[in-house]
């Protein structure tokens, strides 16, 4: 083989070689192309996230109630309705977890608050206590603060609170039960992990 014919050899080979790492080189971008474009089609067909927003504009009408609010006791009726309003938002968030069907919330729903509110209270008007054993408890917080108080005064105080506690654990129990007996034992467990069941 003369120089001249080694040559074109090697020309014709390099670019024979250049036209194979384009033809390489643009189907594998059009792959690229079809995956990406599959995926951000995909993330458009998705339903945007709008609980984020949404809390961020319940935030703000919160915020600007508050700051309009001119006495004390329309701030605290605004708080009451914003503890209640989260409440609420919580119940709906367990629904969705559990899985619950719209017909089934009918029944699930009534019993579910009842063990929520019992695990959380919310504060009652100008933030007085809403259970028997908060009122309890204020009672021996203000028995213990009067160093003047007596051991007969502490031990009466002590034991009402301990009575009201008896009670409110033994309603929960009632009503942890209740719900028991109508949820499936996968959401018994899910409830369990949230600290609604034992």
């Amino acid at each position: 083989m003369t120089q001249k014919e080694d040559s074109s050899f090697e020309e014709a080979n390099r670019k024979n070689v250049i036209s194979r790492r384009l033809a390489l080189g643009s189907s594998g971008l059009t792959l690229i192309g079809l995956l990406s474009s599959s995926i951000f089609g995909q993330d458009a067909r998705e339903k945007p996230d709008t609980g984020l927003a949404s809390q961020r504009q319940d935030n703000r009408v919160f915020m600007d109630r508050m700051r309009n609010a001119t006495t004390k006791e329309e701030r605290m009726q605004i708080m009451m309705e914003q503890r209640a309003q989260r409440q609420e938002m919580a119940l709906e968030s367990l629904k969705d977890e559990l899985g619950v069907s719209n017909e089934e919330w009918l029944l699930v729903q009534p019993r579910l608050k009842a063990v929520y509110q019992l695990k959380h209270p919310l504060r009652g008007q100008n933030e007085q206590p809403s259970s028997e054993v908060e009122q309890k408890s204020e009672d021996l917080q203000g028995i213990l603060n009067n160093k003047q108080a007596t051991a007969a005064q502490i031990k009466t105080g002590l034991t009402a609170l301990r009575v009201a506690k008896e009670k409110a654990c033994q309603e929960l129990i009632v009503a942890q039960r209740k719900l028991c007996e109508i949820m499936t034992l996968r959401q018994e467990a899910m409830l369990v992990l949230k600290g609604l069941l034992e």
